[in-house]
């Protein structure tokens, strides 16, 4: 709660500010700009429409892409006191987000007409609900042959997996009502992609014209020439002519081109890009450890420095608390140190808009020189009533919004703790409570917004050597601290990884960077921030008011949203997905087990959003995923929103002997995705729009807390293996088996 009131305040005085100042128009130099401006001519809904595209790229022959992104200030979105955010950072990327969406506004389109769904009805064409003629509801429809959208791979020539969907958010008007085009599974790095919007139609079912909502891109498609024709305009004729080429090589002689409305393309950002600055950070530091190959698993060198040990064996009747200050190479502009005692559970005040520092501007961060190191607090619980599981195996714990941790002492771990687990905690720099001020100015600002994921990279390098410190044999278990008269109390040699809701968005980051995790579970999970924000009741409740005063144009809103993405990619898993659980020879770190604990209708963090994820990083997912009705009976998954809950996943289900077994019967250690329901919450199924659940009470605590939840996490963070607590069914978690409190 007080946390809450915090935020609550540093909103009112942001909007309050933002308030005084005279609106200014909604972006620089307005929707009909020349292209001379940095505007894209085709898509007159916004000067950055269409998004993401290579219109705002240049030529690069020193990147991985042979691109890089280069917008143009008078182009970019600006705030309601006038000021445009400063491109600088974004354009040291070699590309877009690999979950990116693709963004236009075509006026007076209808999904439902256009995808030939309109008519259908529940009660003669055998579909559950109204909501199963969205396309989230049926994705393969990207894939038939007159698809009206396309997302081509244009390397290969495939088709990628897609929905589309309006903008529902309840302020959106018709006029501003952005096409949003996002990947099912995210696009490959280093890719190119192209984009085809072809026979659309309206709310009546009638043809969208192209020169009636894209005059400029009709003519280019046709042919036809402009009225003073500037070069930029000429240039981008030759871009749409190239891309028409392409897709219709790609697609076959059935392509039409005249059916075309719109047509554009982008580039990913390559894999070097996404990870190469926290990669510096963190083998430059471990290599400052002695360890230097960081792949083979084997712990080498020396420990980390921890200082200042304090133990606590009153307060906590059931633990031992260890606290500490971990010593960690500080990579930032600058960092604030406070004491415990002035600012309860944290050591490092956020100061709004510190960044990585790098002097020489090449998006590579180097050690501050003036301040090269900094204390991080860190807390370490070791149990003291299940004796005969000792000495207790670790686990690092990722804490969740904003928060702090101090959450690791809460029910969410309490059964961990009873099963034989050591539980260390520190802030997540970056999204922890004492960066709570830093988020509220960036979001009236977006300009400010590199310091919040530059921030949380520096958070990883925090999170990494704590677990090497944890893993080490002269590290946690040599402390006499962590000793008794049986010696010693916590083991050493591995560590692994739980994290809920924020600590799971950004875990998958964590795990795919870690030498030391083998396996991770991430609670409550989703990626793609992009995605996630209009989904939350978080994000939709307080933290969403000042980006909505700053930037008050629904369409701009999306394209910050996509922008933002570019940059959070580094700071959360949507940019790590790809390789977290394979292992990947330029990450240098070894294959690690994922398993995605989702909470059926959750209402912070998207089921979608988990699902693409799990997509993305290959994991399978466990059948029959739902119960058939919301009062927990059957085995189905009649529940999901989707008509075909198991598209893109290789499905597992558990064997009469209790073990996770494959469709040939053979047992699997891999990464999957459990769906847990709750049973009695009325919790309806999600609605398909960007907009978060609302129905029942809010499930996003209940998996983490069910005792049966508890078990098949510990079991996993031991063996890999996912064992059935479900009794061969659905998962469904009860007010009479949650744990803690």
């Amino acid at each position: 709660m007080k946390r809450l009131l915090t935020i609550a305040a540093a909103t009112v005085l942001t909007v309050a500010g933002l308030a005084a100042v005279p609106t200014a128009q909604a972006s620089l130099p307005g929707p009909l700009a020349l292209a001379e401006a940095g505007c894209d001519p085709i898509d007159p809904g916004h000067c950055m429409l269409p998004f993401p595209s290579d219109w705002y790229t240049v030529d690069d022959g020193t990147t991985d892409t042979g691109r890089r992104v280069d917008f143009q200030l008078t182009a970019m979105p600006q705030n309601i006191a006038g000021k445009p955010i400063d491109p600088t950072a974004w354009n040291l990327n070699d590309g877009f987000s690999p979950g990116t969406p693709a963004i236009a506004l075509v006026p007076g389109l209808d999904l439902h007409q256009t995808w030939g769904t309109a008519d259908l009805d529940p009660a003669t064409f055998e579909l559950r609900r109204v909501e199963d003629r969205d396309h989230l509801a049926d994705i393969a429809r990207y894939s038939e042959p007159d698809a009206p959208i396309l997302v081509i791979n244009a390397d290969t020539g495939e088709r990628h997996p897609f929905w589309s969907e309006l903008d529902t958010h309840p302020e959106t008007t018709d006029d501003r009502r952005t096409l949003l085009i996002r990947p099912a599974v995210n696009y490959t790095e280093g890719a190119h992609y192209l984009v085809v919007l072809r026979n659309l139609k309206d709310g009546s079912g009638a043809p969208i014209d192209a020169a009636d909502v894209f005059p400029t891109f009709a003519a280019f498609r046709d042919g036809t020439p402009l009225v003073a024709e500037t070069p930029a305009q000429t240039a981008r004729r030759a871009d749409i002519e190239s891309i028409l080429t392409a897709a219709a090589e790609a697609e076959g002689p059935e392509f039409d081109v005249s059916e075309v409305v719109l047509a554009w393309e982008f580039t990913v950002a390559s894999r070097r890009n996404l990870t190469e600055p926290v990669l510096h950070m963190r083998d430059e530091t471990f290599g400052g450890l002695g360890d230097t190959t960081l792949a083979d698993g084997d712990i080498n060198g020396v420990p980390p420095t921890v200082r200042d040990i304090v133990v606590d064996d009153t307060s906590r009747s059931d633990r031992r608390v260890i606290s500490g200050l971990l010593e960690v190479p500080n990579y930032m502009t600058h960092e604030i140190e406070v004491e415990n005692e002035a600012l309860p559970l944290t050591g490092q005040a956020a100061v709004p808009f510190y960044r990585l520092y790098d002097p020489d501007g090449d998006g590579i961060p180097e050690r501050n020189p003036l301040q090269p190191t900094i204390a991080v607090p860190f807390d370490c619980q070791i149990p003291t009533g299940a004796t005969g599981l000792a000495p207790y195996d670790l686990v690092q714990y990722g804490h969740g919004l904003l928060g702090s941790r101090g959450e690791a002492f809460g029910g969410s771990n309490e059964d961990l703790r009873a099963n034989g687990f050591a539980i260390c905690a520190t802030d997540w720099l970056g999204m922890s409570g004492a960066d709570v001020p830093n988020v509220v100015t960036i979001l009236a600002d977006l300009s400010n917004f590199p310091s919040l994921a530059e921030r949380s990279q520096q958070g990883f390098l925090a999170k990494m050597l704590l677990s090497r410190w944890m893993a080490h044999p002269e590290g946690f278990a040599a402390l006499a601290e962590a000793h008794d008269e049986n010696g010693p109390r916590v083991s050493s040699g591995a560590v692994e990884y739980v994290g809920n809701s924020q600590g799971a968005i950004m875990g998958g980051s964590l795990v795919a960077l870690s030498p030391d995790f083998r396996r991770g579970v991430l609670g409550v999970p989703g990626m793609n921030y992009s995605t996630l924000l209009n989904r939350s009741v978080d994000f939709e409740g307080v933290y969403s008011i000042p980006l909505y005063v700053a930037y008050p144009d629904k369409a701009e809103q999306q394209i910050a949203f996509a922008m933002m993405q570019m940059l959070w990619d580094r700071a959360e898993t949507n940019g790590y997905a790809a390789f977290a659980t394979t292992g990947d020879e330029s990450l240098d770190t070894p294959s690690h087990q994922i398993m995605l604990q989702v909470a059926f209708a959750d209402h912070q963090v998207a089921n979608i959003s988990a699902e693409v994820e799990a997509r993305t990083m290959g994991a399978s997912i466990v059948s029959p995923l739902l119960p058939d009705d919301e009062d927990g009976t059957g085995a189905g998954n009649d529940l999901h929103w989707s008509v075909d809950p198991l598209f893109g996943f290789s499905a597992v289900t558990f064997a009469p002997d209790g073990v996770w077994r494959d469709s040939t019967g053979s047992a699997v250690n891999g990464s999957a995705l459990v769906y847990w329901y709750g049973k009695g919450n009325g919790n309806a199924t999600p609605p398909n729009g960007n907009v978060p659940p609302t129905d029942g009470a809010d499930p996003h605590e209940h998996p983490r807390r069910d005792n049966s939840g508890s078990l098949q996490v510990a079991e996993f963070l031991r063996s890999g293996e996912l064992i059935d607590v479900c009794e061969g069914g659905p998962c469904i978690t009860t007010a009479e088996t949650r744990a803690g409190s």
